[in-house]
């Protein structure tokens, strides 16, 4: 996930303007005495949707052949898959190793056009928790 390359796709660059934002938002707080910066804890999530299946791309093959993943919406209107390896990510070099590892872990197929086809969908999610500087809380995820 080089910085400043213009051909880098949407996931590299939104996951590179969080990281961003966030560590702006603790250098302002630390520059302004008595602010508290903001508290957030950023994880990420990575499933393959295989033949209506659900796939962990984050845990161990064995363990996630034995869990059976759900997919729950809540009241607030969020979306979660039950069961997942949600793991906390620092900065965007942490989350493109996760993204390496997520891939080859993915179901490949041969086909008649492709000899290493992935017959299946990875959705990835980045989740945002935490509080702001004023103390209210916070949750986002880019999926």
């Amino acid at each position: 996930m080089g910085a400043g390359d213009d051909s880098r796709g949407l996931i590299p660059r939104s996951i590179e303007q969080i990281f961003t934002a966030r560590d702006n938002a603790a250098k302002a707080a630390a520059e302004n005495r008595g602010a508290a910066p903001p508290n957030l804890t950023i994880t990420a999530t990575m499933v393959e949707i295989y033949n209506e299946d659900i796939k962990d791309l984050l845990g161990s093959a064995k363990a996630s052949a034995d869990v059976k993943h759900d997919v729950k919406h809540d009241t607030n209107g969020r979306t979660t898959v039950t069961g997942l390896n949600a793991v906390e990510v620092r900065n965007p070099s942490e989350v493109a190793k996760l993204i390496k590892k997520a891939q080859s872990a993915r179901s490949v197929a041969k086909t008649l056009m492709n000899e290493h086809s992935s017959r299946s969908h990875m959705v990835f999610t980045l989740a945002l928790d935490g509080v702001d500087s004023a103390g209210r809380p916070i949750h986002g995820a880019l999926n």
